[in-house]
């Protein structure tokens, strides 16, 4: 018999709610919290502390992380800038001397390749800096259920209830 379809939010993920965004925002902008504050999310479960529909977020823990992990990035976009800006004084130098020198093509084309560097970079440290207050969290506390029958297990399954809605059928025929 088939399965009645029906869509779902895109706030549904495997069968897990997640916080809205703008829910998220709006608490953030609310509570401003600082580091080492606990945000309790209502939308994560229940308050009850030994709850396993709800656990706590680090915020100071994330956000130092965060920073240790955006370092490499932040750096590669500073050096890539502190590069754009050397060699636009080249290029503003070589223009002056002679504006028909075909290293001006180069130079420019240098120029566009370390500015894409810089904010790819820049890109990928800002990601992760807004990572810290994304409470798309899997609840660390859930019960895992694995399917560990085999196939002959499962088909067995099906037969019974096979037999179970055969004979439900049979009643509802009887009552008619």
């Amino acid at each position: 018999m088939p399965r009645a379809k029906t869509k779902l939010p895109k706030t549904i993920a495997g069968g897990q709610f997640f916080t809205p965004r703008e829910v998220i925002r709006a608490m953030v902008h609310t509570i401003q919290p600082e580091l080492g504050h606990t945000i309790y999310d209502p939308c994560c479960g229940t308050p009850a502390a030994e709850s396993r529909y709800s656990w706590t977020v680090d915020f100071a823990a994330r956000r130092r992380q965060a920073r240790e992990d955006r370092k490499p990035h932040v750096t590669e976009a500073e050096v890539a800038k502190a590069e754009v800006v050397s060699l636009k004084e080249k290029l503003k130098a070589l223009k002056a001397e002679n504006p028909k020198d075909k290293k001006i093509g180069l130079l420019e084309t240098k120029i566009g390749e370390r500015e894409k560097a810089a904010r790819d970079a820049q890109s990928k440290a800002d990601a992760i800096d807004a990572a810290v207050f994304d409470l798309k969290a899997v609840n660390p506390n859930a019960v895992v259920k694995c399917d560990s029958r085999t196939p002959d297990e499962v088909i067995q399954s099906i037969e019974e209830q096979g037999k179970i809605v055969a004979t439900a059928l049979q009643s509802l025929r009887r009552l008619i």
